[in-house]
């Protein structure tokens, strides 16, 4: 399910630069205004939790690496995706053990809209869109007696995918390269853990602040 939604915002970016000159009151740019670039990401993870429970999380850090493709729909609209790959370390505690770690890497592919307000040699956005996560894997650590660790993978929601949102800042630095920064909130509406009984059920959210570098063809 999550690669056909991952599959479908790339799609979206890539009809968004055919359907440009519609956005841009008829006139075909000379050249097509896309950046690619990449960066890196940190940031806080954690669960909300619905219905009670027997876990208590403690939440924890989370970093990544990807790849970002923006296309500029007009000076003020744009659409952005990506590829990121992150690992997240989240704390837990259940009755009768201490506290475990939750390791789960994964891949997400953001789809947002952006709308920007731009100086000379810097400019602010304001995006909002959807994220698309996989779980690759996810394992327990620590805090169980004598097993030091252990795949949890097949008890988790595989796919995931939630509202996002935040702000963009950019900084040209030269002709064709940019300095970008933005500040994200993230929280995924279908629950983490597949198997939660009881009415139970967890929600990831996280707060991400991503910066790096973008190439620009115009």
């Amino acid at each position: 399910m999550l690669r056909y939604l991952a599959s479908v915002s790339i799609a979206c970016f890539v009809w968004s630069i055919g359907a440009a000159p519609i956005w841009a009151n008829g006139a075909t740019p000379e050249v097509s205004r896309v950046s690619l670039g990449a960066g890196m990401y940190g940031g806080y993870y954690n669960f909300v939790t619905v219905g009670g429970g027997t876990v208590d999380w403690e939440g924890g850090d989370g970093y990544g690496i990807g790849i970002v493709a923006e296309y500029m729909l007009s000076d003020i609209f744009s659409i952005q995706t990506g590829f990121w790959y992150g690992v997240n370390y989240i704390n837990l505690s259940m009755e009768g053990s201490g506290t475990i770690e939750a390791r789960t890497a994964n891949w997400v592919v953001p789809l947002y809209i952006i709308m920007t307000y731009s100086w000379e040699h810097a400019s602010v956005g304001l995006l909002g869109g959807l994220s698309f996560m996989h779980i690759i894997k996810s394992e327990f650590r620590g805090g169980m007696g004598n097993v030091s660790e252990i795949d949890v993978s097949e008890y988790l929601n595989y796919d995931l995918y939630g509202p996002s949102g935040g702000l963009q800042v950019k900084i040209r630095v030269a002709r064709f390269v940019d300095l970008f920064m933005q500040g994200l909130a993230e929280i995924y509406a279908n629950k983490f853990i597949e198997t939660s009984g009881g009415g139970t059920a967890e929600y990831l959210y996280d707060f991400r602040v991503v910066a790096g570098v973008m190439l620009r063809t115009y």
